[in-house]
């Protein structure tokens, strides 16, 4: 992401995209949080694919947060997921077909639905979190644990300020 430009054809720039010119775009925190975040999460679902048992790397997410806080609100999980409610209830219908998780109406209040997994669903958390670990070792392996440390505390604070009611509603490591 370098300021020099590069004269040629779009076939030659696209080749070539070491040099494709961002302007302030290159120094934007956001941008470059976006495309980090793009890049790690392919080089995440191409490492998982091969120990992954039907479950895409956001399905881990909400089966890891299910493991750790049971009967969690399925629109509790919406809304820390940062997705839209009827897009939580599709996942977690997909996820209830292939048997990964269950539904919960507690009878004190029928309007609330929450979330357990299943013994499949705890076989494939286990399964895919030794895999997601491994994949963050080789994402991350270009930095030092002083440097993931520092960057893990820096973009929790942006999850923590923009979470729904602060950071102590967050559930506890979702991933590793």
């Amino acid at each position: 992401m370098t300021t020099q430009r590069m004269q040629g054809t779009p076939t030659e720039l696209s080749a070539n995209p070491e040099f494709l010119d961002l302007g302030e775009l290159g120094h934007s925190l956001g941008f470059l949080l976006q495309m980090a975040y793009k890049a790690a999460s392919e080089e995440q679902s191409e490492l998982l694919k091969d120990g992954d048992p039907g479950v895409s790397f956001n399905e881990f997410i909400v089966l890891k947060a299910i493991a750790l806080n049971p009967g969690i609100a399925q629109g509790f999980l919406a809304d820390w997921y940062r997705i839209t409610w009827p897009s939580m209830s599709r996942l977690i219908a997909s996820m209830e077909k292939r048997d990964l998780v269950r539904r919960v109406i507690p009878p004190e209040d029928r309007r609330c639905v929450g979330l357990c997994l299943t013994p499949e669903g705890e076989c494939a958390v286990v399964k895919l979190s030794a895999a997601v670990n491994a994949a963050n070792e080789q994402v991350f392996k270009h930095f030092n644990a002083d440097e993931k440390n520092l960057l893990a505390t820096l973009l929790r604070r942006i999850v923590d300020r923009h979470a729904a009611g602060g950071s102590d509603v967050l559930p506890a490591a979702t991933t590793t």
